[in-house]
C-alpha cells in the first residue's frame, strides 16, 4: 500500500486530470498499454478495481495497492508522458503549470525517499530556464 497522503493525491488527480472519471487523454486500451510498457503493471488486474472501475477509480485503486516504489514509478512515467504529449502537440502546456509539473516530481521522488531540492525556487525561474536547467542536469547526471 503507498503512503501517499491526501493532499498529494489531490496534486496528482489535478495534474493528471482524473475528474469525471477519465485520466488524461488515455482510452482504455492506452491506459492498459502504458501501465503494461512504462509501469510493468496489469491495470485491469482484479486488485486494482476500485469503485466503478473508470480509468481514474483504476488509478485510485493502484494507489491502494501499490507500492511506494512503484506508485513512484507511475508518477515518474506519468509525467514523462505528459510532457511527450505536449511535445507531439496533444496536449497543452497551459494545461500544466510548471509548479504542478513539479510538485507531480517532488511526490514522486518522495515515495521513494528522495527530499525536494529546495536550493531552486521554482517561483522565481522562467519556466523556459528551468526547464533547460533540468534537462542539462539530467543530461549531465546520465553521464
Amino acid at each position: 500500500m503507498s503512503s501517499l497522503k491526501t493532499n498529494d493525491k489531490q496534486v496528482l488527480e489535478k495534474l493528471f486530470q482524473m475528474n469525471g472519471g477519465g485520466v488524461l487523454n488515455f482510452t482504455h486500451r492506452t491506459q492498459f498499454e502504458f501501465f503494461r510498457d512504462d509501469v510493468g503493471v496489469n491495470i485491469s488486474d482484479e486488485k486494482y478495481n476500485y469503485a466503478s472501475g473508470s480509468k481514474a477509480n483504476l488509478v485510485r485503486g493502484f494507489w491502494m495497492v501499490a507500492s511506494d516504489s512503484l506508485v513512484s514509478k507511475f508518477v515518474s512515467s506519468i509525467i514523462a508522458y505528459i510532457e511527450n504529449q505536449i511535445l507531439i502537440g496533444d496536449l497543452s502546456r497551459a494545461d500544466f503549470p510548471l509548479a504542478l509539473i513539479t510538485r507531480g516530481y517532488e511526490i514522486a521522488n518522495s515515495l521513494i525517499g528522495i527530499a525536494p531540492n529546495k536550493s531552486t525556487d521554482i517561483m522565481s525561474v522562467k519556466e523556459d530556464e528551468f526547464i533547460n536547467r533540468e534537462f542539462k542536469r539530467l543530461s549531465l547526471d546520465a553521464l
